[in-house]
């Protein structure tokens, strides 16, 4: 079941993102999927110092834009500082994660890209479907077909 998500990753708009000690640059792939309907935005600004990009199937990335939102609002509201980068991530791959041990649940059919400048330094997360979640200096999903 994992895989039928994985593999939605894989057939999902290219995104690439890369870090160097100052800042991410995160950049999506614009097409539409037929000539009669428009493009889905697959980078999001979810707070001043966090950027998320999606790659598969697009109501599961809207879902956990909505989720992500409402962690940093949660953090900012109960700590009264913005949320470090690692954390949020560790949020949300618990929330991916559940979803594949839990027979009447479905994984999420996206892959989500977090890019976070905090005290800690500059971080560009991956989180796959199956919850794992690798930190790289640069990373490309999705497919790119020309």
């Amino acid at each position: 079941m994992c895989l039928d998500a994985m593999e939605a990753v894989k057939q999902g708009s290219a995104v690439v993102a890369c870090r160097n000690e100052d800042m991410i640059v995160i950049a999506s792939l614009k097409r539409s999927p037929s000539k009669l309907s428009s493009f889905q935005e697959k980078i999001f600004e979810v707070d001043n110092k966090i950027g998320v990009a999606v790659s598969g199937l697009t109501a599961d990335g809207t879902t956990m834009i909505d989720f992500i939102r409402g962690e940093i609002k949660k953090h900012t509201f109960l700590y009264d500082t913005t949320i470090e980068g690692g954390r949020l991530v560790s949020l949300v791959a618990r929330k991916t994660q559940v979803n594949t041990q839990r027979s009447s649940h479905r994984p999420y059919g996206v892959g989500v890209v977090i890019g976070a400048v905090g005290k800690i330094g500059v971080n560009l997360f991956y989180v796959c479907p199956s919850g794992n979640v690798y930190e790289h200096i640069a990373i490309a999903i999705g497919l790119c077909l020309l």
